[in-house]
């Protein structure tokens, strides 16, 4: 697990790194949908799935390892789901995102626009930190 140290604060270095990633998907979006409509609903949608993914992801951590949660119930501001929580968090953000754009009617060119141009923001942030982290 990498941390980041900053005085006498140590930040988990996935969630900052998951943060960064969002942020860039959501500044892409909202250049992306500059002249749409609907870009305010879809911006609220975007930014709620996310924080849904991010809590379920971190909080994927008790129900995966229930035992050391209940043994050392902070372990959960330093651990995460590992891969089978961020795949359960995507899911479920997905079906979040899915839902909301059933009830509002979007087309599915929409919501592949979308999700497409958010998933390229985030490779972008995630291969320019990689470089700077690995490199």
């Amino acid at each position: 697990m990498h941390s980041i140290q900053i005085g006498s604060y140590v930040l988990n270095g996935q969630l900052v790194l998951h943060l960064c990633y969002g942020a860039a998907g959501w500044l892409v979006l909202k250049y992306r949908l500059r002249k749409m409509p609907e870009r305010a609903l879809i911006m609220s949608y975007g930014f709620n799935a996310f924080l849904l993914w991010l809590l379920i992801w971190k909080g994927s951590f008790v129900l995966f390892h229930p035992v050391a949660f209940i043994e050392q119930p902070a372990a959960l501001l330093y651990f995460d789901g590992g891969k089978r929580g961020w795949w359960a968090a995507t899911l479920i953000a997905v079906l979040y995102f899915m839902f909301k754009s059933v009830k509002q009617r979007l087309s599915v060119k929409v919501w592949l626009d979308i999700g497409s141009w958010f998933f390229i923001g985030c490779l972008l942030i995630y291969y320019l930190l990689k470089g700077n982290v690995d490199g």
